[in-house]
């Protein structure tokens, strides 16, 4: 998965991939939670 990390409320976003590692339905409403992991 392709991402974008903007530190400290930067403009410029640092891109990276990262890895899903799980997924659960979210329980307070439509939607998922993902688990992530860096890959460097």
């Amino acid at each position: 998965m392709h991402c974008e990390i903007f530190p400290d409320r930067s403009h410029v976003g640092i891109p990276t991939v990262m890895e899903v590692r799980w997924m659960r339905q979210n329980p307070d409403g439509p939607g998922m939670t993902v688990g992530l992991r860096f890959l460097i």
